[in-house]
């Protein structure tokens, strides 16, 4: 009996030890557990803190509701990160008065000689805002896919966001956009750009788009700005649809220097300082402004309130598609009578201060 029992102990010994030495696949729970967790900001010292806990994987940092005060700009230099509040509670307040912005995002070797792109940032869920004083909200330079959704950026010294040379498809969705000394949005060198369903409210300007190609801003609202509505500067191939443009006491919409294959369509403007302004070849003459104002069953009726020419007299044919834009005039604005005859010009008239 007592060599049945050694027998069957050696053996359970020998298979504990077979299994062990294997190894054993990890099972869908056990594959979750060794992902990189999340990080909770309030687990941390400082926002900061937070953010560079991040390994270099990538990951999530989430910000619960509260009101954190900043003196520095914060920072984020990897790749693969989102950033994400719990709605408008999670409110970050940049104290700073020495014009520094409150987010930096770029990749921690960049310098103005050599600039290293970073890929994949996303914001979302918090608000962020600044003082008088401050510099802009949110400043990406050469971040390829950032995508900055449900954000409330107010107040700045500077822009709301600038994007400096985002060159892979940034998006800007569902903001709110307001009351910056600035640009609200201010897009340079950026390509494949998405601008959708923002509102845009008392920024100096609310969206310039320059040096950049494919915008397409659809679905915003842009009221009370103290300068233009939207300002396209050296663009190709753009989309600007479906927008609704009020009370801007410049120009609803710029087209300048060397802008081409830019559609215009469906927006509607009203009580603005000017409707469409188009500036052709700036690099050969000086500052010239076109516009077409006010559609009538007509035809288009020239504006007599813009910028005055200072530079050679010439035409420039507009496209049907800008033609078709349902423009109207500000309340300042002359009624213009209508032809004998229903006819569309070929050409833009000359807007005359």
């Amino acid at each position: 009996m007592s060599r049945v029992l050694a027998a069957i102990t050696l053996v359970t010994l020998i298979l504990i030890f077979f299994s062990a030495s294997e190894k054993t696949p990890l099972g869908p729970w056990d594959e979750l557990r060794a992902a990189a967790p999340v990080v909770d900001a309030s687990r941390h010292s400082s926002l900061q803190a937070a953010i560079d806990a991040v390994p270099a994987t990538g990951g999530l940092v989430r910000i619960p509701p509260g009101e954190f005060e900043i003196t520095e700009p914060l920072r984020v230099t990897g790749e693969d990160i989102s950033i994400e509040g719990s709605g408008t509670s999670t409110h970050i307040k940049n104290n700073n008065q020495d014009g520094q912005p409150a987010l930096i995002i770029e990749d921690a070797k960049n310098s103005e000689l050599d600039t290293t792109e970073n890929w994949r940032i996303r914001l979302a869920n918090f608000r962020i805002t600044g003082n008088e004083k401050s510099g802009s909200g949110i400043v990406a330079r050469s971040i390829n896919e950032i995508f900055i959704d449900g954000v409330t950026v107010s107040y700045h010294g500077g822009d709301g966001i600038l994007l400096d040379h985002c060159r892979e498809d940034p998006r800007i969705c569902d903001c709110l956009i307001t009351y910056n000394k600035g640009t609200g949005l201010n897009l340079l060198g950026c390509h494949d750009i998405v601008v959708s369903s923002n509102q845009f409210e008392e920024n100096t300007d609310a969206l310039r788009c320059f040096d950049g190609y494919n915008l397409c801003a659809t679905g915003n609202c842009l009221d009370d700005h103290l300068g233009k509505g939207i300002v396209i500067e050296n663009t190709y191939g753009s989309v600007v649809a479906g927008n609704m443009i009020e009370e801007c006491k410049g120009p609803a919409i710029v087209l300048d220097r060397d802008c081409y294959g830019i559609t215009l369509s469906a927006n509607v403007i009203a009580h603005n300082g000017a409707g469409i302004c188009v500036t052709p070849m700036a690099a050969l003459f000086p500052p010239t402004r076109w516009s077409l104002t006010k559609r009538t069953r007509c035809g288009w009726a020239p504006t007599a309130d813009a910028s005055r020419s200072r530079g050679t007299a010439f035409r420039t044919a507009l496209s049907a598609k800008t033609n078709r834009n349902a423009v109207q005039m500000t309340r300042s604005q002359p009624e213009w009578s209508s032809p004998a005859e229903p006819t569309w010009p070929s050409v833009a008239t000359r807007c005359r201060g």
